[in-house]
């Protein structure tokens, strides 16, 4: 672990040579999905041809994660120099005493435009560069891009998570891969890697507003800021492509790339197409020949690939996979239609992305007026459209919590009707009635066991949110009055409820499924369920943050939140309202189901 000038962390992980003597020493670079750790599959294979290798976890990637410095997030003025400034001393580092022609900086798309800025501020610092083709320079994407981040920009914190463009960057690359692939698969084409990746808690974060404002304004710079002939003349490049990379549109891009380098002066530029490499190339150096093309190209023994011809038309094949003919210019009216289309088929995103990417080739200077007036309803379609699979994934956790829990679920209307329920309710209350199942009248059971404790009186009932339901001087069950029970019915009719009820003996939930209850009963999101079971537990703000990979800040931000929403103002109070009430009971602990019936609040 070594500091950064202002006293950052940089985590740095080296793996050397065994038996081996060292050929070249090679510093690997990241982008904002992988982190240093992901890099090992590659760092081990080049260790076993001599290559000595160091990665680093620079500015809220991975291990260098801090209270000062949070995950994914950057500076929008200074975050990219930020970095740059990091990566440079980590190369320092890694380099000393290694002559420029044996030093090596080993990049994907993102942080090889940043290893291209370097070695054009100091070209001494390597004599090699790899580099994951990174999407060349376009005029109408250009303009496209820094339109979106300028309207952005005045309506989402720049400090916050920003699914919005990690989506459409995502679905513009997937436009490339075949029909039916999902955003995660531009990650590889291997099951296996992708999901190693998502079950990081690091490992596929969403980046801040500051983030991408930083990294595509500072990737952006590389090209129109980098003269001709400005590079230095020996270097060696190396541009690693392949038929599925969406990146160069599967390769044919890649000329451009190449035409580039050979403009600012460097002649050695080798161009590498590998089979079944997708956008992280460096993360799949286990399974494919990453670390051999690397190895070969260094000793001078490998070729060149030929590459395929570049679309006579921009942006048709992506629009070909989605059964799209270019066509014509689209109206705006048409563009705000695909916007809301896209509620239902995700597709139409992809393609609302390519007929911008139409326009602004056509427009590039008009973009900013045709932005104003598509923006609002391009960033309102997708709020809508993360609404709505934040309760599709809801509601799935709900249906795995009670089928796991064997929790019977019911939905009563005011007048305390059933309305719905699952098959482990009408169970429950067959167990509870002492009737067998298939000459239950179900309603009418309900009704007695609703009679027969506190939750008995009406009147009592409509005044509490939570309240016990007993049977034979035991709790069996909870009647709640969800906040989404409460929102459906949007003040024009008396709010529903939720009867939970649970057969004797059944077994208690795990922390997972008692953050799932929570979330239920009090309307928390799933962080927020989870802090307030850590609370009951008696951990600390600074064991929570760890625990959940986030910063004290985040974690004291959740509480406050948790607080208000289940109506308690200290620590002790939401540990006697979640141990001692009912919801205690239907978790499972023993405190709380020995305890003598909760008092109504």
């Amino acid at each position: 672990m070594i500091a950064a000038a202002d006293g950052m962390p940089l985590l740095m992980r080296h793996v050397l040579p065994s038996g081996r003597r060292t050929v070249f020493s090679a510093v690997i670079g990241h982008g904002p999905t992988v982190h240093s750790g992901h890099m090992t599959g590659l760092a081990e294979a080049l260790a076993q041809q001599g290559i000595a290798c160091l990665a680093g976890d620079l500015r809220g990637h991975g291990g260098s994660v801090t209270e000062r410095q949070p995950l994914a997030h950057l500076d929008p003025d200074t975050g990219w120099s930020d970095w740059l400034e990091d990566m440079t001393a980590l190369a320092r580092v890694a380099f000393r005493g290694v002559p420029r022609k044996d030093r090596v900086l080993i990049g994907g798309a993102m942080s090889g435009h940043l290893m291209t800025q370097m070695l054009h501020r100091d070209p001494d610092l390597a004599g090699n560069l790899v580099m994951a083709a990174p999407i060349p320079p376009q005029p109408g994407l250009r303009a496209l891009v820094m339109a979106f981040l300028r309207f952005r920009r005045m309506t989402h914190p720049l400090d916050r998570p920003d699914p919005q463009i990690q989506h459409h960057l995502y679905g513009f690359l997937r436009a490339h891969l075949p029909p039916g692939s999902q955003n995660q698969d531009t990650i590889s084409a291997d099951p296996d890697t992708v999901a190693r990746v998502l079950q990081d808690p690091r490992g596929f974060p969403t980046p801040t507003l500051g983030y991408w404002i930083a990294m595509l304004q500072g990737m952006d710079a590389i090209w129109t800021d980098i003269g001709p002939g400005e590079m230095p003349a020996d270097l060696r490049v190396l541009i690693l492509s392949g038929p599925d990379d969406p990146q160069t549109r599967g390769g044919r891009l890649s000329g451009r790339l190449r035409d580039w380098w050979h403009s600012r002066g460097v002649a050695d530029v080798t161009l590498r197409s590998i089979e079944g490499v997708r956008a992280n190339i460096l993360i799949d150096a286990p399974r494919l020949p990453v670390a051999p093309a690397i190895t070969e190209w260094l000793s001078g023994t490998s070729d060149a690939t030929p590459l395929p011809q570049d679309d006579a038309v921009p942006y048709q094949t992506a629009l070909a996979r989605l059964g799209v003919s270019v066509g014509d210019p689209v109206s705006i009216p048409a563009l705000i239609d695909l916007c809301y289309a896209a509620l239902e088929d995700d597709e139409r995103w992809v393609e609302l992305l390519y007929r911008l990417l139409l326009s602004s080739d056509a427009d590039p200077a008009g973009m900013d007026a045709l932005m104003q007036t598509v923006q609002p309803h391009w960033q309102r379609a997708f709020e809508l459209r993360e609404e709505l699979r934040q309760a599709a994934a809801m509601g799935r956790l709900y249906h795995e919590l009670i089928d796991r829990m064997a929790v019977g679920v019911a939905v009563l209307d005011a007048d305390f009707a059933l309305r719905d329920w699952n098959s482990a309710f009408a169970g429950a209350v067959a167990t509870l009635s002492g009737q067998p199942l298939e000459r239950l009248d179900l309603q009418r059971a309900v009704a007695r066991i609703l009679a027969a404790g506190p939750a008995g009186g009406r009147d009592g009932r409509r005044a509490c949110d939570e309240v016990p339901v007993m049977h034979e001087g035991h709790v069996v069950g909870v009647l709640l009055q969800p906040v989404g029970l409460t929102a459906m019915a949007g003040g024009m009719a008396p709010p529903g409820r939720l009867l939970v009820l649970r057969a004797p003996e059944t077994r208690g939930a795990d922390r997972q499924h008692r953050a799932g209850l929570l979330s239920l009963a009090y309307g928390l999101t799933g962080q927020e369920a989870t802090v307030a079971v850590h609370l009951a537990e008696g951990m600390t703000t600074e064991a929570i943050a760890q625990a959940m990979g986030v910063g004290d800040a985040t974690v004291r931000s959740h509480i406050k939140r948790t607080f208000d929403k289940m109506g308690v103002s200290s620590r002790p109070e939401l540990i006697h309202r979640v141990m001692s009430g009912p919801l205690g009971w239907l978790m499972g602990e023993d405190r709380a189901r020995d305890a003598s019936p909760p008092r109504l609040r």
